[in-house]
């Protein structure tokens, strides 16, 4: 089994289905214990180098990261990247009976702002719930996103974005190569880390669909 991401608290689980002869991949993004096979993620440094860039050529001075309220964040790491450009983030979570098309609306008409949408799960469900005032969003300040999304609306308009990814294709060939030579039960013997990386720029239509193309 191919875990990404594991939850710390989902240790029995773990435990329970290895004493049953399953062998665990983790593909791990922060530091953690787990029993398997691991695989671990960097995101940090694209992340910072796309930030940097904001901060010093798009005028950025306010960086606003929403989350929702059960986090599903990928990076584990913006607080970090905060300390290290010298740039307090804003770390935004719905409260109950947020409007949120008039919160991402708000975020548009907010001067030298700039948003992060690393919340996988709550960011395609703005996506879904929200999409007007999503684009609206895109089209207005710099948005950068982590994740491909499915949007619904007749046809994706011509906005650019910042996209930072890891090659999944890749990475799953690395570890389809660790399995296939017998070895789901051993982690590699140096750690085989997947970069991310910054895509700055990038058209909305390559990391996104509507429903019409899903």
């Amino acid at each position: 089994m191919l875990w990404h991401c594991p939850i710390p608290g989902y240790t029995n689980l773990l435990l329970s289905h290895r004493d049953q002869g399953l062998p665990f991949v983790g593909l791990l993004d922060q530091p953690m214990s787990f029993t398997g096979t691991v695989f671990r993620m960097n995101w940090e440094a694209a992340l910072q180098r796309g930030l940097n860039h904001w901060v010093k050529h798009r005028g950025i001075r306010e960086i606003i990261v929403p989350r929702g309220r059960m986090s599903t964040t990928q990076s584990h790491c913006l607080e970090r990247i905060s300390q290290t450009i010298g740039m307090p983030f804003t770390f935004k979570q719905p409260q109950d009976g947020d409007n949120f098309g008039k919160l991402l609306e708000e975020l548009a008409t907010k001067a030298h702002c700039g948003v992060v949408f690393d919340d996988d799960l709550f960011y395609s469900w703005l996506c879904l719930r929200a999409p007007d005032a999503m684009l609206g969003l895109m089209a207005a300040r710099p948005v950068m996103t982590m994740r491909k999304v499915t949007i619904p609306c007749s046809q994706l308009p011509t906005v650019m974005l910042d996209h930072v990814s890891i090659d999944w294709q890749a990475a799953a060939r690395r570890i389809a190569d660790h399995i296939s030579q017998g070895l789901q039960n051993q982690s590699p013997k140096k750690d085989i880390v997947f970069e991310a990386e910054w895509h700055p720029n990038c058209p909305l239509d390559l990391t996104a669909q509507t429903i019409l193309n899903a």
